[in-house]
């Protein structure tokens, strides 16, 4: 039983190493033989001049992570006579196309493969006020590298993968009388319990029974409350009883 067991974890590696290798661009046109692995290497002629290039292995290499990446698998690079993942950080940048995986940024940061389909993914990204000239080192190249609806924004000097910025729809939107719409500020349940979304025209809920011969004041958010409007609201004098606009 535990050698079955092992056996079904290797071949379910292997196929994962397979689709992942099917996948990129590189090792498609290197077109490995089947019994070796293909896996993206870098080729660093000097520190700041690296290229990324196909290579077939015959067995998978000693000193590498696999599945820390989201979007294939780390990238390699010759270290000490043997291929090992390229770690990154900050003065340490990934090579064009790829990206520093930091989900495990306590334990281990390495460079892994772009999403090579250049997804893009809806909403917009959140203004960033991040002024950070200390951490450049980008997380993520394109909204693929980031998991699910994230999307790979610039702060600062550098991109990562971040929630998209919540669309106020109540700036283009009417409500009817007595409601008031859901802005992303507002909390989206009421004191009843029952919740709504952004955008929702929601009902002001009861007012008190008063007289107003000239309406009711309203809140911030446009309802009506229990305070009678002043006739001479906004009104620069009054002159007996009446109201002026000079």
């Amino acid at each position: 039983m535990y050698t079955q067991t092992i056996l079904l974890l290797a071949l379910s590696v292997g196929a994962t190493l397979a689709q992942y290798s099917e996948e990129d661009s590189l090792c498609v046109q290197e077109g490995c033989p089947s019994n070796t692995t293909c896996r993206v290497v870098t080729e660093c002629p000097t520190p700041l001049s690296c290229t990324l290039r196909a290579l077939c292995m015959e067995s998978p290499p000693r000193w590498s992570h696999t599945g820390v990446c989201y979007i294939g698998q780390p990238i390699l690079t010759m270290r000490n006579g043997s291929w090992e993942d390229t770690q990154c950080g900050p003065g340490s940048p990934c090579p064009n196309s790829t990206y520093c995986n930091i989900e495990l940024m306590d334990t281990y940061a390495t460079c892994c493969r772009s999403d090579p389909t250049n997804v893009v993914k809806p909403g917009q990204c959140p203004v960033s006020t991040d002024s950070d000239t200390s951490y450049c080192s980008d997380s993520c190249n394109n909204d693929g590298d980031c998991r699910h609806n994230s999307k790979c924004c610039q702060t600062g000097c550098r991109r990562q993968c971040l929630h998209p910025a919540v669309e106020n729809t109540c700036q283009t939107k009417t409500c009817p009388e007595d409601t008031y719409c859901l802005t992303p500020d507002m909390s989206p349940c009421t004191g009843t319990g029952q919740c709504y979304n952004v955008g929702d025209c929601i009902p002001c809920g009861p007012l008190c029974r008063m007289e107003c011969h000239h309406g009711f004041e309203t809140d911030s958010r446009g309802c009506p409350i229990c305070e009678c409007k002043h006739p001479c609201k906004n009104i620069l004098s009054v002159i007996h009883g009446e109201c002026w606009k000079h």
